[in-house]
């Protein structure tokens, strides 16, 4: 198992290396520069010598092969660089790292405790209407999308109760709690629906495939409890598949879920991106894309870790 760990950290390396020359490339592509999103209109007024002193300010007078090497230089050295209006990007991000990790605990929480067990009753009552409102369940939590789910939420309470679950005066769990709870609750339930839907497709048809198996039909001839035999042996092989998801899932949401956080102006890291790219913040794009980058890949490990824990015949010695 160590070294099965040392060789999927090692594997980080090169694909952070690639993820960020692909950031470091396609940032550029956009129209504009740094200079530009500073000062707007006025980056046309600027003389020779004031805009040459700008782009070494911000070292566009280098080619883009050095800007590279110099960032990843910083980047190895744990400077993520300096936004212009954030600050050190590192801080920034951290910042704005606990809610995103608080709408994402609560978001898959709302996701397992909906799909889950509407998943296993289901599989369990296969073809009958408790299976038939399930599946019709799934395929509605999958053909909306959540912002527009979000959007029907904020239009019902904003018409029905006169109320908004957060309007732009976001409140830290640690200064109010309730408060906080009450502000993420409803873009808990946007995301978690989604998600839920996933979950219950998956957790179904694990369960079925999972049913079929020799060993549930041998437990079954030996007498066994019904209960015992769902509990035993078919939820746990069948959650293995319902990891993998679950841990894809919440590394979308850890990477920040963009168009949520932006529809209830919660200042988490998805915001936080979406106003980095409009403002062409070079920097703090690569920094939180890299930042991305890593949640899914350590997320992926934890599953692979998860697997053993859920199943003792898999191994990795083979790996070794």
């Amino acid at each position: 198992m160590t070294r099965y760990l040392i060789h999927r950290l090692l594997t980080f390396i090169p694909t952070l290396f690639g993820i960020s020359i692909l950031v470091f490339g396609a940032v550029r592509l956009i129209p504009g520069d740094q200079i530009m999103a500073a000062l707007g209109t006025e980056a046309g007024m600027l003389t020779d010598k004031q805009r040459e002193a700008m782009e070494v300010y911000y070292g566009l007078d280098q080619p883009p092969i050095i800007q590279y090497f110099r960032w990843l230089g910083n980047l190895l050295q744990g400077d993520m660089g300096i936004s212009t209006r954030h600050g050190p990007i590192l801080a920034a991000i951290l910042k704005r790292l606990p809610l995103t990790i608080e709408l994402a605990v609560l978001s898959l929480s709302v996701a397992l405790l909906i799909g889950i067990p509407i998943g296993i009753l289901s599989a369990l009552k296969h073809n009958s209407f408790l299976d038939l409102a399930g599946r019709i369940f799934a395929m509605i939590g999958l053909a909306v999308p959540s912002f527009v789910l979000g959007a029907i939420l904020i239009y019902v309470l904003s018409v029905g109760f006169g109320t908004l679950p957060n309007s732009g005066n976001y409140t830290d769990f640690i200064d109010d709690p309730l408060l906080n709870l009450r502000q993420l609750a409803f873009p808990a339930i946007t995301l978690g629906t989604s998600f839920a839907a996933s979950v219950m497709r998956m957790t179904r048809s694990s369960v079925l495939e999972v049913r079929r198996e020799s060993y549930v039909q041998t437990a079954r001839s030996k007498g066994l409890a019904a209960n015992l035999i769902t509990r035993r042996h078919i939820l746990r092989n069948a959650l293995i598949p319902v990891t993998t998801l679950i841990g894809i899932e919440f590394g979308y949401l850890l990477g920040g879920a963009f168009i949520v956080e932006h529809l209830f102006s919660l200042p988490g890291i998805g915001r936080f991106a979406v106003f980095s790219i409009s403002q062409r913040e070079y920097a703090l794009i690569q920094g939180i894309t890299l930042f991305v980058a890593l949640t899914f890949i350590c997320m992926n490990l934890l599953v692979d870790l998860i697997y053993v824990a859920l199943d003792p015949r898999i191994s990795y010695r083979d790996h070794n």
